[in-house]
């Protein structure tokens, strides 16, 4: 059984960017022989071409059975569009319009051996694995966070969490309940990434629903704590202010 994954591209050159993504949820766990970090390069089959070899980086974690993916893919002919990663076995392809762009497999322990084709190029590329990657960590729960404004008091807020997977990138969703600010909880959503010790997020209100706000944070791991963080009005709000500084812990079990 394989299954579709969305991944993000990347490139090393100036020209890098995020692609759109696609994703189909399938039963199958990540093979645990391709989690990790890996790294090598490709080589173009092509000897006239402008370059013939570039850097390759993919990461692969995983959340409740889901994959996480980054790829990086220095080619100047693998375009910004949304792409599918196929996972098979011991298998990887990166696919656009169901063809296949990259595609590697294992070849003994530790070693990614693989193809690639787009419209001006093929050629080879590989891998080697560097290192374990950490587990990703699990924000969801109830948060308790005070919100300070300049001229207004300090003012208590709840924020209420469920993590998961969604177009291979990992997603919070959640219930900001604002207590007297706002009559109604509030439902926000967004990214999440995790660098170092730290995690990063930004939570926005779901369309449809309002005060449209906008939650941006870098908090801490171990302690599942954020010291300092942004809280952003977004356009005309029945609220009485614009901005203002939050912070949060995660409550206790």
């Amino acid at each position: 059984m394989r299954y579709l994954v969305a991944i993000s591209l990347s490139w090393l050159a100036a020209a890098c960017g995020d692609l759109d993504v696609k994703s189909v949820r399938s039963p199958q766990v990540v093979p645990t022989a391709l989690l990790g970090e890996w790294s090598g390069t490709w080589t173009s089959a092509n000897a006239s071409a402008a370059t013939t070899s570039g850097d390759v980086l993919v990461r692969v974690q995983a959340f409740e059975d889901q994959p996480i993916v980054q790829v990086q893919f220095d080619h100047p002919c693998v375009e910004p569009r949304v792409y599918e990663l196929v996972l098979s076995g011991e298998s990887i392809a990166l696919r656009a319009d169901g063809v296949v762009v990259l595609a590697a497999s294992l070849a003994g322990e530790g070693q990614l051996l693989g193809t690639f084709q787009c419209p001006a190029d093929l050629g080879t590329w590989s891998a080697t694995r560097q290192r374990d990657l950490p587990v990703v960590l699990d924000l969801g729960g109830s948060w308790q966070a005070e919100l300070a404004v300049i001229g207004a008091p300090v003012r208590a807020f709840d924020l209420s969490l469920v993590q998961s997977v969604r177009s291979g990138f990992v997603q919070l969703d959640g219930l900001l309940d604002l207590g007297d600010l706002w009559p109604l909880p509030v439902m926000v959503e967004g990214p999440v990434q995790f660098v170092g010790e730290e995690f990063q997020f930004a939570l926005r209100t779901v369309v449809g629903s309002s005060p449209d706000v906008l939650l941006t944070a870098v908090g801490e791991r171990l302690t599942l704590r954020v010291d300092v963080g942004m809280f952003q009005v977004v356009g005309a709000s029945a609220l009485p202010f614009n901005q203002g500084i939050f912070r949060m812990q995660r409550a206790a079990d």
